[in-house]
């Protein structure tokens, strides 16, 4: 699964591609999967990357939930997973610009946490 879905992920112009993986990862999540540590970096970045818009790239809102929904099943899973993407999170919007729809995101996916820990 951790290929196939790092291949899917890798292809920045393919959204289908991109939101398959990224709905194959809240699966795993789903059941308690885990990933390894490179393909859980991959996925830390490309969610992450999923919510930035360059003038190179811009992702669909299919894309976007898909994300957002990995996301959170995979810090229900923990309270370090939770912190790891809110910590994440709070840098990515450092770095692009906080925008209203990234807070936005980032308080969706802080209630979720608090609200299964």
């Amino acid at each position: 699964m951790e290929d196939f879905t790092f291949d899917l992920v890798a292809d920045k112009k393919n959204e289908f591609a991109r939101t398959v993986a990224f709905l194959t990862w809240t699966e795993n999540f789903k059941r308690g999967g885990s990933l390894s540590s490179v393909v859980l970096g991959s996925f830390l970045v490309e969610t992450l990357s999923s919510l930035a818009e360059t003038k190179d790239f811009k992702s669909t809102l299919k894309e976007k939930q898909a994300s957002i929904q990995a996301m959170k099943f995979y810090g229900r899973q923990s309270e370090g997973n939770a912190e790891r993407i809110l910590d994440g999170f709070k840098e990515f919007q450092e770095a692009v610009g906080n925008t209203p729809e990234l807070q936005e995101i980032y308080n969706e996916l802080k209630f979720e946490f608090e609200y299964y820990r």
